[in-house]
Parts: C-alpha cells; structure tokens; sequence
C-alpha cells in the first residue's frame, strides 16, 4: 500500500560468496544496502525493483542480480454517508443507515464502524440507533479484504443527534 512500509529480504550462499553484501534499489531512485530492507513507496504504480548481491571482498563483482515486480496498491478511501440527514435520539423509527461509500470505483472494502457512544458495527451498510442526544463522531475504519490488517484508512463524520 502506497505510504505503508513494504519488507524486503534476499539470502545468499555459495563457494565463491564468503560475505554477502546487499543493494536494493526499489525502482522508485531509492536505494539501500541494508538487508532485510523496509522502503515506503509514495506513490502507487508498478516498479521494477532489483537486489544485487556481492562478495563485500571482491565488491566490484556482482554475484547475482534478481529483479522482482512490486506492485503498490493505494490506501482505500471512501466518505461516510448517513441516512436521513436529521438524525433523533429514541425508538425504533429513528434508525439511521450509514453507508461506506468507496471512492474509487468498484473498490472492495472491509468496514469497521463504531458511532462514538460505544456501540459498534461491522459491513459497508450499518444500521443504528442512537440512545441519547448530543454530538458524536462517527468513526469508519476500513481496509482492502486482499491486504494485511495493518492497511486501513479511518474516516470520521461528526453527527448531532437531536432529541425526539
């Protein structure tokens, strides 16, 4: 994910390889000698990156070169949309539906939402019903389903409740 460390690692053994020295370079004009790596890549897109591995002897030689394709998908990003604009505090006919709206097209997402009176839910598509009158933040946190849980984008909505 775009603006998320991504880890990288390479081994490397053989007769002619007493010291194995590392250089990274991540297709984007970073490059590191570091080995296991970690880079953040600003951007999404595709790039070509490459580990070149070396005697730290005889540095002038390269032992091998492997070039891997890294692919960096960005953050998701949706806004919270609620429904119906005026919110009120009480029975079962003051529900609201508060959506997860995907910025980008077609986007898959795993949603999180907790409504800021300690009540919680799960789904783009959440229903509840607030006890109480008085502001509260509504918080969606979000994630791509195909991506580590660490890769998440949180939004707020601030909401009045009023009372019935």
């Amino acid at each position: 994910m775009a603006g998320r460390p991504a880890r990288f690692s390479a081994s490397a053994a053989g007769p002619d390889l007493s010291i194995p020295a590392f250089v990274w370079d991540f297709g984007d004009g970073s490059r590191t000698e570091s080995n296991p790596a970690e880079h953040t890549y600003a951007a999404p897109g595709t790039y070509d990156a490459s580990v070149t591995v070396r005697d730290a002897r005889t540095a002038d030689v390269p032992a091998a070169i492997r070039k891997i394709r890294v692919t960096v998908r960005p953050l998701p990003r949706v806004r919270i949309e609620v429904r119906p604009d005026t919110l009120y505090s009480g029975g079962g006919r003051d529900e609201a539906l508060f959506l997860a709206v995907p910025e980008d097209s077609g986007a898959a997402v795993v949603a999180h939402w907790n409504f800021g009176d300690g009540q919680t839910a799960e789904g783009v598509r959440a229903v509840h019903r607030f006890r109480r009158a008085g502001p509260f933040t509504v918080r969606l946190t979000v994630s791509d389903p195909g991506r580590p849980s660490s890769d998440v984008t949180t939004v707020e909505k601030k909401v009045l409740v009023l009372p019935r």
